[in-house]
């Protein structure tokens, strides 16, 4: 059991780095995810989290504030 909890981290490890040399850095960010949601101390997935991260397109991209709807027509009572 403990080699095959072993060789699920390696799935997700391994299609991380797949999609990520792909360019789909956002696909990669949620594999890599999925991998830290089963053993978080797992440093190569951790590793590859933050080298996704910083090869996103999305990183450059300012914060902006969430903007939500604020009429009463969406408020339900």
């Amino acid at each position: 059991m403990i080699e095959l909890f072993y060789f699920l981290f390696q799935a997700y490890l391994r299609e991380g780095v797949a999609l990520q040399n792909l360019g789909q850095h956002g696909e990669a960010l949620a594999a890599f995810g999925a991998g830290l949601a089963q053993d978080a101390n797992n440093t190569n997935l951790i590793t590859g989290l933050i080298d996704a991260a910083l090869k996103s397109p999305l990183k450059g991209i300012p914060n902006r504030t969430p903007v939500f709807a604020t009429s009463s027509l969406d408020v339900a009572y």
